[in-house]
């Protein structure tokens, strides 16, 4: 097995992003301050976090025979990803609008294009990509089958298994949710698989939920560890049957530093693929230890503007916050 290496199966879009005062009311036209096109998509997003941290990166995902898709190859050679592509020649390369507001919210719209046409077939002839991973990570920007595919490969090979079900879907395979390690939802993400498992939704936001009782509402969800990302409130973990993943506690929360927000877009990703790389650099480290400092990644994003280029390196957070220095995998 091949120290750090992690195998990311998802997307690839070209996000077109626009920064307005605000967002625009149905039917108006708004000026724009700023307008930037460049690299996004969540698997590619998760990917350039991976590498940026360190680890040896691997990305499985779809792109169309185009300029866009011909950026896409680029982009993962200049950031040392191990891309394999499937390129179609009939759809084009995945594309999102997104729009940034003056507080750092974002609107986003995404075309899948190739990122639905990624088959399993494809993700099974990269098997010797999974031979060689200490960590699989998944998000839901593809078809289902691949995933399936994915997560086979990787327990076959004993591959830690992290699924991010972002975006949110209603077709969601829940047999593939309770296979993976680990499951990080959003808010979001995590109340829809709630209803989708029969449970009623709380009546407050998840933030403001006692920790035992959130831990009893993410014990519905079928996977045995999960990490609901809060956005600025940090992060909750819960381990559905008693601690696990070097923690020593079956639940806890994490707070988010302070810091000025400029563009929260890709944050996510960028604590999904930050903690994803740190797990596969150092194994022996808690959860508790691996998510703070994927925590502080994911805080620093949203200070650039972007999303997949928004991802620090490690030593750039430890520079901007020198705290994380004690105990945070800094060697």
């Amino acid at each position: 097995m091949n120290e750090g290496r992690v195998v990311v199966v998802g997307s690839y879009n070209h996000d077109f992003t626009w920064y307005c005062l605000r967002f625009p009311a149905i039917g108006e036209t708004l000026a724009a301050e700023v307008f930037t096109a460049g690299h996004g998509g969540k698997g590619s997003n998760q990917a350039v976090a991976c590498a940026r941290q360190g680890a040896s990166t691997c990305l499985i995902a779809a792109i169309g025979s185009d300029a866009t898709g011909d950026a896409a190859v680029v982009m993962a050679r200049d950031e040392q990803i191990d891309a394999r592509w499937q390129v179609l020649q009939d759809v084009a390369t995945g594309s999102a609008c997104v729009l940034v507001d003056s507080l750092g919210q974002n609107q986003i719209v995404v075309h899948a294009g190739a990122n639905s046409r990624l088959d399993a077939a494809h993700v099974r002839t990269q098997s010797d990509a999974f031979e060689l991973a200490r960590v699989t990570l998944m998000q839901f920007e593809t078809a289902m089958p691949p995933l399936r595919t994915a997560l086979e490969l990787a327990k076959s090979n004993g591959a830690l298994c992290i699924i991010n079900p972002a975006p949110a879907r209603e077709d969601a395979d829940p047999k593939l949710v309770g296979a993976c390690d680990l499951l990080i939802p959003n808010e979001t993400e995590c109340l829809m698989m709630l209803r989708q498992a029969g449970c009623i939704a709380p009546p407050k936001r998840l933030a403001d939920i006692q920790d035992a009782d959130l831990a009893n509402l993410t014990a519905k969800l079928a996977a045995p560890s999960v990490a609901v990302t809060l956005g600025e409130h940090g992060v909750f973990v819960a381990h559905r049957d008693g601690p696990r993943l070097h923690d020593m506690s079956r639940y806890y929360r994490l707070s988010a530093p302070t810091v000025r927000v400029i563009d929260t877009t890709g944050a996510g990703d960028v604590f999904c693929g930050s903690l994803a790389a740190t797990i596969a650099m150092r194994p022996e480290d808690s959860l508790s230890e691996v998510a703070r400092l994927a925590l502080h990644c994911a805080a620093h994003s949203t200070e650039r503007p972007g999303a997949g280029f928004s991802a620090p390196t490690r030593r750039q957070v430890f520079q901007r916050f020198p705290g994380l220095m004690q105990g945070s995998g800094s060697t």
